[in-house]
């Protein structure tokens, strides 16, 4: 009998030593792991955080499927995440707080790319480029644009009614962005009628108040295309 006393009051100290030695506040709510509490390490192969798939609770559904070799280090969140944000938390889907910038290491473009993808162009001097929806776009670019004049197949059509010369393009290096609009030719009222290549858009002014001046022409030959260099 002795023994048996001497054996649970043994077991007894044992375990209130074990409570008395823990630091961390741990709650099993279902089955392990599943715990509440601070760490200083945690490690795992893949993590989701909240109701990623809309199902209205939290299911295995909701994080990367560990099995998938595609998605083995995955992290999934359905929240916003921020990156030294302080106690305001981010006030966008990424926020980034810092002193010290944030980089985009340069890689290729996607090959089936969506809108709104962005990338450091690896094949392009490192250029900043995201996909518009149709086609790759350069970020910044001041003064990489010129506007190129495509000439009708006949001179003097009136206007929306002329055919672009076939093969007009912008220079080697440059992108067609497309017409912006018709442009007129201003002539000189000097005694030979002798042509310039001055062109406006349609409404602008030629007249400069010169002795010959010139004259506002109603006649359109060619349209105006927006050429800039991605």
């Amino acid at each position: 009998m002795k023994k048996n006393i001497v054996l649970f009051l043994s077991i007894s100290l044992f375990t209130l030593c074990l409570y008395a030695q823990g630091t961390e506040d741990i709650t099993i709510t279902t089955y392990y792991p599943s715990p509440h509490g601070m760490y200083s390490q945690l490690v795992t192969n893949t993590l989701g955080i909240g109701d990623n798939d809309g199902s209205g609770g939290i299911t295995g559904a909701d994080a990367p499927d560990p099995t998938n070799v595609s998605q083995q280090g995955d992290l999934w969140v359905s929240g916003s995440v921020g990156i030294k944000t302080g106690v305001t938390g981010p006030q966008r889907a990424l926020h980034v707080v810092g002193t010290d910038g944030m980089r985009l290491a340069p890689s290729a473009r996607p090959s089936s790319p969506a809108a709104g993808d962005i990338v450091v162009d690896s094949s392009d001097s490192n250029t900043l480029k995201w996909w518009n929806g149709t086609k790759w776009a350069a970020a910044g670019g001041g003064g990489a644009c010129y506007i190129a004049y495509f000439p009708y197949t006949h001179s003097q059509k009136t206007a929306n009614s002329g055919t672009i010369v076939p093969g007009s393009s912008c220079h080697a290096g440059f992108t067609d962005e497309g017409s912006i609009g018709e442009y007129g030719a201003c002539w000189c009222n000097d005694p030979y009628e002798t042509e310039y290549g001055i062109f406006l858009p349609p409404g602008g002014k030629c007249d400069d108040g010169t002795a010959y001046g010139w004259r506002d022409s109603p006649i359109y030959l060619g349209q105006g295309h927006l050429c800039c260099k991605q």
